[in-house]
């Protein structure tokens, strides 16, 4: 290549990394564990009524909305992407495994990076502990995901690994809703994982301006309840106990949810605007 070629792609390479938002799409997320049968888990979760679909939507909903509020990149809407998957006839899960046709899909929605991959296990297990003159008995949820990240421009796998998680609930019967909660809680402290190697791999590719966009686009908001520790869920996505902090990108209209066990749910939809802070009393209920 000549020097003025030379030049030119450095020049163009320059006004990307100063000038041009990266935008990331996510497709795809499928599950490929062994679901409905008895797999390390006391009962599938099929049983409790998540099915292989619903899991799979979750799993991008909670995908989506982490990267959407904790890093600087540009998410593409969850709708657009489905709407072109249909539009194209693509195989949701060959997404996962040909990555040409992830690309493509990337092209269509014009983003910079695809995100894809499988959740490769998932369940929950009752585990039992004696020790000290006590007996206690509690519940297990478990996952692991292999997530991956598709550069859009070269087809090339620019980061990717295995993320799992899981966490521990006392033994006090199950409802769909109570296993519904406790799945997104799941996907979103093994999703964590993978968010922050995002983070990492912008930081390294595009410095300090990742960082400076992300505080222009995201305000952190306190969440106090009264009495402390109700689940806080934003559009439907668990995102910790009271008091807590949770981010919402500037402006945007987003549905807050505050739970917990023996009180009324206080739900509400709120405006991210500067200095706003979430500060509830809930009430017994009757």
């Amino acid at each position: 290549m000549s020097r003025i070629g030379k030049f030119m792609v450095t020049l163009a390479l320059l006004s990307f990394l100063s000038g041009k938002s990266v935008k990331i799409a996510v497709v795809g997320i499928t599950n490929v564990s062994q679901f409905g049968q008895p797999f390390r888990s006391e009962r599938a979760l099929e049983s409790l009524g998540i099915t292989q679909d619903l899991l799979s939507s979750y799993a991008e909903e909670v995908l989506t909305t982490l990267i959407a509020s904790q890093t600087p990149y540009i998410v593409v809407e969850r709708r657009k992407v489905l709407t072109l998957i249909k539009e194209q006839d693509f195989n949701r899960s060959g997404l996962v495994n040909n990555s040409d046709m992830a690309v493509r899909l990337g092209e269509l929605l014009g983003a910079n990076y695809i995100v894809t991959g499988s959740i490769v296990n998932i369940g929950r297990e009752r585990r039992r502990f004696r020790g000290y003159g006590i007996s206690t008995e509690s519940i297990v949820y478990f996952v692991e995901a292999s997530l991956k990240m598709l550069d859009v421009n070269t087809g090339a796998i620019v980061k990717a690994g295995l993320y799992d998680a899981e966490f521990r609930v006392q033994d006090t019967g199950f409802s769909q809703s109570s296993n519904t909660l406790a799945v997104r809680k799941l996907l979103k402290i093994a999703f964590q994982k993978f968010v922050q190697d995002l983070n990492n791999y912008y930081a390294s590719s595009y410095g300090n301006k990742g960082k400076k966009e992300r505080r222009n686009r995201v305000l952190r908001i306190d969440v106090i309840s009264e009495p402390e520790g109700a689940e806080v869920e934003v559009d439907g996505i668990y995102m910790g106990s009271t008091p807590c902090k949770i981010e919402v990108e500037r402006g945007k209209i987003v549905s807050v949810s505050i739970a917990l066990e023996g009180y009324e749910t206080w739900k509400k939809k709120v405006k991210a605007i500067e200095g706003l802070r979430i500060k509830v009393k809930l009430k017994k209920k009757e």
